[in-house]
């Protein structure tokens, strides 16, 4: 786990050298352990490691044997041993004893753009053939390793695992993009692999890109699919289940330093914490909790009970982290310093704990990220469209929604419902209220139902509920994985998802809905597969999600400090909202008769990231 920066500049640059130690000296956080530099007359590569796997050997850049070669690589590849045994079969000589980033050096020399499919793991790599004179670069099916890119005016690529390393010292000029500004309080991210930053963005999950003097091609090695053809009952698919979520617990717990796990106490991290103590009988578990002083009816969101019961039950060790209610002013900042620019919601907790795991000494997490999106934990987003009714008549209601496909109105009411789960915090109905009528011109290229309908329309399925997984994946997952990255590795901790392990994932995309959701209860081949292994209270129990009271915070010891960060002079300043339409949605949460929780993070941390670089319109 490291941060990888560069350039490709096709000998146009002359201090790429230079250039490359400035963008590396942004990422030291992610790899303190080990820096390196390599350049030629063309590119230029820079490294910082996060010592994991083969802690005396791996250093990078790292130089195929021929020199032929130069790769740096970000992520963990889990069945680099097995790979390793293949390519000696081959006739392939290693120099180190297991180091990952060794195999992709002799898998790309062995297989080319074949290696990616063979790789069950987490990566974004860039490596430079010297025979072919080409540089090329990937990134893991799910985007769960970021690789930011950059292309000037001259063609030349500028490259790092973090936004903010392309604009340190002046590297590139920032220049703001208000249709990126507008979709992120439209849908709360950005979506297509769009920064806030014009001519910046991140490579696409699954795909990779070759880079010569004769220009730049695009790939795709995976995408989502939905085959659904496995025909085993509940019970059957539930052992099946278990015996490969156990493998990828064993396979993503190997490492040569500390690994930990988060134990939120809900079915994903109660699960990985179960079996992942099998391999490291001394797991460390952590939890965070809320101080709930005064908190009303989003005290629900507080798992304490279970995670408690989690940890007695199953005999875990754990710590318990509790935030205060003004844990938000203390740390917004930085969170929003580690993000980078704004996304997602609420992210303060998960930077505040990642710091308590890596304060005590571990480099690496086990977190429950993707359980919800592939095994449909969401149930409340699948009921809300019309195959609701399946659980009556699964074959019927099946035929008649994809014949309605066919017919423009249900199709239309169906997106609508599609709409209005997707775009909050602003709707689409109250842009000209809360945007300035100068912010509304600048970013009128963008249009959010035609974001949506971009992302639908490339689904493969027309299964109404395969539709709603696959936007989750390609939204709401990659926002996840994108921001459990950052928050992590600003702390030098390296976070592993088994959940998203490669064969577990092909499981669930196998599996029909009748094993998945039947209309009132998700995750139902997930929850069979952890009966006996968890208390009934947490196996059951329906989702919760992990976030704090924001809503009753908000209202509370807070309160004056948000005040003064969205003060109409703050709002006005900005020019992007109507001052008088933000101090609206203020008092309306203030006085109890509306929850904008949603809506404020997302003016938070926007102003946060605004004044931290400058931005106005």
């Amino acid at each position: 786990m490291c941060g990888v920066a560069g350039i490709v500049h096709w000998g146009t640059l002359s201090d790429g050298p230079q250039v490359v130690r400035k963008m590396n000296a942004r990422l030291h956080h992610r790899g303190p352990d080990d820096t390196g530099y390599w350049n030629n007359e063309k590119v230029s590569f820079a490294f910082s490691r996060l010592s994991i796997v083969d802690l005396d050997h791996g250093h990078q850049p790292m130089v195929s044997d021929e020199a032929k070669i130069v790769l740096v690589y970000n992520g963990e590849i889990y069945n680099h041993v097995e790979l390793r045994e293949e390519l000696q079969r081959r006739g392939h000589r290693f120099q180190t004893s297991h180091s990952d980033t060794e195999v992709l050096i002799h898998g790309y020399r062995e297989w080319g753009e074949g290696l990616l499919s063979r790789l069950n793991g987490m990566f974004a790599f860039v490596l430079y053939d010297l025979c072919r004179d080409e540089v090329f670069m990937a990134r893991d099916r799910y985007g769960i390793k970021p690789l930011y890119l950059h292309t000037t005016a001259h063609g030349e690529t500028f490259f790092a695992s973090e936004l903010e390393a392309l604009f340190t010292d002046g590297v590139l000029r920032r220049e703001v993009d208000p249709c990126a500004v507008k979709e992120y309080f439209s849908v709360q991210d950005n979506w297509q692999q769009r920064t806030p930053y014009k001519n910046t963005f991140s490579l696409r999950p699954g795909s990779y890109r070759r880079y010569s003097a004769r220009g730049c091609t695009e790939g795709t090695f995976w995408d989502v699919e939905f085959p659904r053809r496995s025909r085993l009952a509940p019970t059957e698919a539930a052992e099946k289940h278990l015996d490969i979520m156990t493998r990828a617990l064993k396979r993503q717990t190997a490492a040569d330093v500390s690994v930990a796990s988060y134990l939120s106490g809900g079915i994903d991290s109660t699960a990985i914490s179960v079996l992942a103590r099998r391999y490291i009988p001394d797991l460390k578990t952590y939890s965070c909790i809320f101080d709930l002083t005064d908190v009303g009816a989003d005290k629900i969101r507080d798992e304490r009970f279970f995670s408690r019961l989690a940890a007695d039950a199953c005999e875990l060790n754990r710590t318990e982290i509790e935030l205060s209610r003004d844990s938000l002013m203390e740390t917004l900042d930085s969170t929003l310093i580690a993000l980078g620019y704004p996304h997602m919601g609420p992210s303060y907790e998960n930077y505040s704990i990642a710091g308590v795991v890596a304060g005590d000494g571990h480099k690496v997490v086990l977190s429950g990220l993707g359980g919800d999106e592939f095994f449909a934990g969401y149930i409340y987003r699948y009921q809300q469209t019309e195959r609701s009714p399946l659980r009556r008549n699964q074959r019927e209601w099946k035929t008649r929604l994809l014949r309605w496909f066919g017919r423009n109105p249900s199709r239309e009411r169906w997106r609508a419902t599609i709409y209005q789960i997707m775009n909050f915090p602003i709707a689409t109905s109250m842009t000209t209220q809360v945007f300035s009528p100068d912010f509304l011109e600048a970013s009128k290229d963008y249009d959010v139902c035609c974001a949506i309908d971009e992302i639908i329309d490339a689904c493969p399925s027309r299964d109404p509920w395969d539709i709603l997984m696959y936007l989750d994946i390609k939204t709401y997952l990659h926002g996840l994985l994108t921001l459990e990255d950052s928050l992590s590795m600003v702390h030098g901790l390296e976070t592993r998802v088994p959940l998203l392990d490669n064969e577990l994932v092909d499981f669930a995309l196998d599996q029909p809905w009748s094993n998945l959701f039947d209309g009132e209860t998700g995750k139902i081949v997930f929850r069979e597969a952890m009966r006996g292994a968890m208390p009934e209270a947490i196996r059951t129990k329906p989702k919760m999600g992990f976030a704090p009271p924001d809503e009753s915070w908000y209202r509370g010891v807070i309160k004056d400090w948000i005040l003064e960060r969205l003060s109409p002079d703050r709002v006005k300043e900005a020019g992007v909202f109507s001052p008088d339409t933000v101090k609206m949605a203020l008092d309306e949460h203030f006085n109890g008769r509306q929850n904008h929780q949603n809506l404020i993070w997302s003016l938070l941390s926007f102003e946060s990231w605004r004044r931290h670089h400058g931005v106005s319109f």
